[in-house]
């Protein structure tokens, strides 16, 4: 008695919807713990709604339901489907030399315009079909409700695989590790990769079963935030953090890129800056290394409350959005402006004043989503959007003179940071393949394009500094700064040796005091140390400068921390 009923649910055409929110969680899945589960959730229930009344429209004109659903169903497998059905031609025909005399297959209108025919094609004979099939279609109905659901479980499966994966697992081995304890007898300076960050009790924290996690940490973060106020003087300066995205030291660009950055650095010191000729990132990538800046401190605590084995960001993002230096000069009544720098760990949109472009931006995930469809053809590409945000922070920086009250600018500018967009005059251009990460660069090609779009930088950087300097009403403070190097010798795995060390590590920093006199600063000095000075000279602080430490963390790893500061190799 159950099977027929069971049955007949089957064959309730339920696979329309199914299709309709299948990519949403599929995409969803692949980005677990980056913060896209407001999206995922918007976008699917919105697409659920869409189906409803499409079903309705074609129903009107079928007069069939499961008629209805199985072309509803067809259009949806063929309307997602578009971004796989381009890539997957574009390798094809990479691979077999043909993508030079076949573009009109993979790019651009000319493509829209031959798989829409081809779907269109498709379409209609799934129309014809179910049209003449009116009344017998209950076996394929319930085919593609089994697939549906079955799509789903999958998708289903892998979500709750990358939970554990992302969420459950690095618990587990911090537990796992409260029973391990360091063998005696180890030479921590030898110890290379197993080397862990070692000015904190990290080690000792990690192995004890100690650690609070992720969304322990960002609690205690947020109910945290400092409430005191500097000691201010009047008049007092506009502060200008200006970081710009793995721009080398300069003699870094000498050796390995053989680029001359003289006339830019000679520049700065024109103007009253102190370059720091020796100075070293903190850590290799953004988000550690400006949580570290922006709060003054290594990420030694960090790490030892949430642990070394999870790669989710969200307490960097949180780090970095409610600093501690944008509360304490907020505190003392300075207003804070950021700019839209299209990266979400840097995008602090709860300042006083959040400057962008454009109203709205699609984020990397409705971008991908986007992605999978033919309105992929008639989108703003990232590189359009990109360009747009780096070229606006520039233009606009120096309107914050404008602002009455004292103000702290945080502009993180995604340059010279690949993808390459910008030749060294300025002019637009586009990777040559792929969407411009660093493994759509061969090395030659890597330096190049490097160079040049530094090139630009430097001219924007200067017309910047100029502009803000003849329009401030009294002498700011400003910081040039970049948060890691560039990626040459970087390869996917994140291993290390001494050029990449070199390379990666070393950074341009320079600053501008309103009365040029730099005795606290040193060459050596690191981003750590950047608001240690300045509350130190300006505010009445009186911060004890940390040593200036250098780690690295692979991308996958980003809190396993190895202390490699001797290993740099330093401007003497």
């Amino acid at each position: 008695m159950k099977l027929p009923a069971m049955n007949s649910g089957m064959q309730i055409p339920l696979h329309p919807f199914a299709f309709s929110v299948f990519p949403v969680i599929s995409l969803y899945a692949a980005n677990l713990g980056k913060g896209y589960l407001s999206e995922a959730i918007a976008i699917a229930a919105g697409l659920v709604v869409l189906v409803a009344l499409l079903l309705l429209v074609v129903n009107l004109l079928t007069k069939q339901v499961s008629a209805s659903a199985i072309i509803l169903t067809a259009f949806l497998v063929l309307f997602f489907s578009f971004g796989h059905i381009i890539s997957t031609v574009a390798g094809i025909l990479d691979w077999l030399g043909l993508s030079e005399h076949t573009q009109f297959l993979a790019e651009g209108e000319s493509s829209l315009i031959v798989w829409l025919t081809i779907g269109a094609l498709l379409l209609v004979g799934v129309v014809r079909y179910v049209t003449n099939k009116a009344g017998r279609l209950g076996t394929l109905t319930q085919f593609l409700n089994i697939v549906a659901l079955a799509l789903l479980a999958i998708s289903g499966l892998n979500l709750a695989y990358n939970s554990v994966r992302f969420y459950v697992m690095p618990r587990l081995r911090a537990e796992m590790d409260s029973t391990v304890r360091q063998p005696s007898g180890i030479d921590h300076e030898d110890a290379g990769m197993d080397e862990l960050s070692s000015s904190s009790a990290l080690a000792n924290k990690e192995t004890s079963g100690e650690a609070e996690g992720v969304h322990e940490f960002v609690s205690s973060w947020q109910r945290n935030a400092p409430s005191e106020r500097l000691t201010v003087s009047s008049p007092m300066p506009d502060i200008y953090y200006i970081v710009v995205d793995a721009y080398a030291r300069g003699d870094i660009l000498q050796t390995i890129f053989g680029y001359d950055n003289s006339a830019f650095i000679n520049y700065l010191v024109d103007k009253g800056f102190y370059v720091a000729s020796a100075s070293t990132a903190n850590y290799p990538q953004t988000g550690l290394s400006l949580s570290s800046s922006l709060n003054m401190e290594y990420l030694d605590d960090t790490i030892s409350q949430i642990g070394t084995y999870t790669s989710d960001r969200q307490p960097l993002a949180v780090m970095i959005k409610e600093n501690k230096v944008s509360r304490l000069l907020r505190n003392s009544g300075y207003k804070l402006i950021a700019f839209d720098s299209g990266y979400d760990l840097t995008q602090i949109m709860e300042a006083d004043r959040y400057l962008s472009p454009l109203m709205w931006i699609p984020s990397p995930f409705q971008e991908e989503f986007v992605m999978l469809t033919p309105l992929s053809v008639f989108r703003k590409t990232m590189t359009d959007f990109r360009r747009e945000r780096i070229l606006y922070a520039f233009e606009h920086i120096p309107d914050v003179t404008e602002i009455e009250e004292p103000t702290f600018v945080f502009a993180h500018v995604q340059i010279p940071h690949y993808p390459f967009i910008f030749d060294a005059d300025g002019r637009p251009i586009e990777p040559q393949r792929g969407t411009g990460r660093r493994e759509d660069y061969e090395y030659d090609e890597y330096i190049e394009a490097y160079s040049g779009q530094l090139a630009f930088v430097s001219k924007q950087l200067m017309a910047t500094v100029n502009a803000i300097l003849s329009r401030s009403p009294s002498p700011p403070i400003i910081i040039i700064q970049s948060d890691h190097g560039p990626s040459a010798h970087l390869d996917p795995s994140w291993s290390y040796s001494d050029l990449n060390l070199s390379e990666r590590l070393s950074i341009l920093n320079a600053y501008l005091f309103p009365d040029q006199k730099y005795e606290s600063l040193y060459k050596e000095i690191s981003p750590v140390n950047t608001f240690r000075v300045v509350f130190n000279e300006y505010f009445g602080a009186d911060y004890e400068l940390m040593d200036d430490r250098s780690y690295w963390a692979t991308w996958d790893r980003p809190y396993y921390c190895i202390d490699v500061t001797g290993q740099l190799e330093r401007e003497e």
